[in-house]
């Protein structure tokens, strides 16, 4: 396929330095990035195993909030200072809230 046509577009620096990041992440150019993501190219992006531990570890923070959470809840609700509706509502909300964080592991 010919490249023919150019495509000129203005960018904060922050966006600059973004796209800049996500091309060298994948060892690509910028215009071959810009091309695989129109094209909805599957990107593999290359892993730092310092930034996947932080993230390990935040998801896991968020866990252990959730898990309090749930404790004072259930201490509530045997102290009787929160109705049984309440307490299933935001029982099922938990539930799902940990749900969607243990997708992401």
């Amino acid at each position: 396929m010919s490249k023919r046509n150019t495509v000129t577009i203005r960018l904060s620096d922050e966006l600059f330095a973004e796209l800049l990041i996500k091309a060298q992440s994948l060892n690509m150019t910028v215009s071959d990035y810009v091309r695989g993501t129109i094209c909805n190219t599957e990107l593999n992006y290359r892993t730092n195993e310092k930034d996947f531990g932080y993230l390990i570890g935040s998801i896991n923070r968020v866990g252990n909030n959730i898990n309090q959470i749930a404790h004072n809840l259930n201490i509530a609700r045997n102290e009787q200072s929160l109705d049984q509706v309440d307490y299933e509502d935001i029982m099922n909300q938990l539930i799902i809230i940990n749900s969607e964080i243990k997708s992401l592991m």
